[in-house]
């Protein structure tokens, strides 16, 4: 006689279970037949239309759960990637014609550093001027020079006494950098000379335009690039520099 546990008895037919006969219990799991009882042919037919497998519906939340839980938590960068306010430059140190009395000639450069404006004085009581930054306290210089040699894009060296000041800073690039866009001197440069010495004094561009307006610089008088530019074709080897 066949075990009860393996038999369901049904209206019309008798199947025949994997091992578990399961009652009507909403929660219990459902399973297909292996075999069913063909009362036509009146033998046990194997059930080749279902599964096999037991039919469970998972409860697929934590699998998911679990599959957030590796994940490497988003990372809120809001913050690194905002965009920095962009550089906007006071235009009062825009290059502008203006009224200038001087009684230096037209064609000399007159950098008043305390107003942080340089002058190239023109014809007539005028003057291109541009804003510009000069030297820190103890650091600025003053007097008179003439510029003797020009250069785009620069090489830059700082001198002996930058290297002494702040070696941490300026001792890597005691043998030099070339120029180009990281270059502090910028995209030009006006070298100053008294006779035939060096002052090692520039006019030049910055990779810091924030600083036009300020002191900031190791003395040497500092233009947006765009701006050192245009007064680099305007005025010739020889220009008479005036620094006050």
């Amino acid at each position: 006689m066949f075990n009860r546990r393996k038999f369901l008895i049904g209206t019309g037919s008798i199947s025949l279970l994997s091992g578990v006969a399961f009652g009507n219990s909403a929660n219990a799991a459902k399973f297909e037949p292996l075999y069913y009882f063909d009362r036509n042919k009146r033998r046990w037919v194997k059930n080749r239309k279902q599964s096999t497998r037991p039919i469970v519906k998972r409860d697929l939340a934590p699998a998911r759960n679990a599959n957030v839980a590796k994940k490497k938590p988003v990372q809120n960068t809001s913050q690194k990637t905002a965009k920095k306010k962009e550089f906007e430059l006071d235009p009062k140190y825009y290059p502008q014609t203006v009224s200038y009395n001087t009684r230096h000639a037209p064609g000399t450069i007159v950098i008043e550093t305390g107003t942080r404006f340089l002058y190239l004085v023109g014809v007539g009581g005028s003057a291109r001027r541009y804003g510009v930054g000069v030297g820190r306290q103890a650091l600025a210089w003053s007097g008179s020079a003439k510029i003797m040699r020009k250069a785009e894009w620069p090489r830059w060296t700082p001198t002996a006494g930058m290297i002494r000041r702040e070696p941490e800073k300026y001792l890597k690039y005691k043998n030099g950098l070339k120029g180009g866009p990281k270059n502090p001197l910028g995209a030009r440069a006006l070298y100053l000379y008294k006779g035939k010495r060096d002052t090692l004094f520039r006019i030049h561009g910055t990779t810091a335009p924030w600083t036009i307006g300020s002191a900031r610089s190791n003395g040497c008088i500092r233009m947006v690039n765009d701006h050192v530019i245009d007064l680099y074709e305007r005025v010739p080897i020889g220009t008479k520099v005036v620094v006050i």
